[in-house]
């Protein structure tokens, strides 16, 4: 009698082999559907609120009417103060 050694890339596909690869795969999407949903709501907590994107907007000042020496207060950003100086 001759003893053979049987490796596993011999065997054939058996069902429980099937339904391993099934599970693994069912696994894996179930798995990767929670990260997308747990990523949500940390991705969008890093843009800024309308609150913040306020406090930061821009502030619009008519500098024509400075003369030279003069200074002017241009309104508030970000709860400080804008202080313009002509220096021309």
């Amino acid at each position: 009698m001759t003893d053979a050694v049987v490796t596993g890339s011999e065997h054939p596909e058996n069902p429980s082999t099937a339904r391993r690869k099934f599970l693994v795969g069912a696994t894996s999407v179930i798995s990767a559907i929670g990260v997308v949903g747990i990523m949500t709501p940390f991705v969008s907590s890093w843009h800024p609120s309308a609150k913040a994107k306020a406090a930061g907007a821009p502030v619009k000042v008519d500098i024509s009417k400075i003369m030279p020496g003069d200074q002017i207060r241009g309104g508030m950003a970000r709860k400080a103060g804008v202080c313009i100086a002509s220096y021309s």
